[in-house]
Formats: structure tokens, C-alpha cells, sequence
């Protein structure tokens, strides 16, 4: 695992901290990816276009090593989201059951 990499976890659909609990769960079982650290979670409020609130996001980070390259890595972030019931067609903002993103990756 020669990567270090900081994936931010969110949710606001269904049970949000299931299923972050669940993306965690995916990501640890991984055979590239090693969970290394968890942070605290937080609710925040939901941005949406048309300014309307929305439900509520469960958000949080984990810190991984991985020896995946970064696009391999959002491939497979991409994947846990559709096992998680992710609309891959959704609209930008929209409520979503789980939303994983790369926010560094080693110095990048």
C-alpha cells in the first residue's frame, strides 16, 4: 500500500450513517485499500439549486493506503456507490444515499 489517500463520506437519503457505515465497510474489505483512520461525523445542511432545503447530510472522512492509482480508485469509489443504491444519472445537488470523493490523493 503505497498511496495515501482521503476519501470524504456522505449521505442524506435513508439511513445515512448505515450507509456510511456501509461504504466503510466495503472499503476496508477491499483487497487494495486499507482503512486507516475514521474522523467524527457531522450533520450539515444539504445544498441544493434551488436554494429549497433538503434532507440533512450525515459527512465524514477516512484517511486509506492503497496501492490503487487514482482513477482505479474512483472507479471502485463509483462502484460501492451503485452497490449502495447511487443514481449514476443524477442531477448535481440532488439527495443521494451515499457519496464518496477523493479529496487528496498522496500530495495531489
Amino acid at each position: 500500500m503505497d498511496h495515501v489517500s482521503y476519501i470524504g463520506i456522505g449521505s442524506n437519503l435513508g439511513d445515512r450513517q448505515d450507509n456510511c457505515n456501509k461504504a466503510i465497510e466495503a472499503l476496508s474489505t477491499h483487497k487494495d485499500i486499507s482503512v486507516e483512520a475514521i474522523s467524527k461525523w457531522r450533520e450539515t445542511e444539504a445544498v441544493t439549486v434551488s436554494g429549497e432545503a433538503g434532507p440533512r447530510y450525515i459527512n465524514g472522512a477516512v484517511k486509506l493506503l492503497t496501492s490503487l492509482a487514482p482513477r482505479e480508485l474512483l472507479r471502485e469509489l463509483q462502484k460501492i456507490e451503485a452497490s449502495l443504491g447511487r443514481e449514476k444519472n443524477r442531477r448535481k445537488w440532488s439527495a443521494r444515499t451515499i457519496d464518496l470523493d477523493i479529496l487528496f490523493y498522496d500530495d495531489l
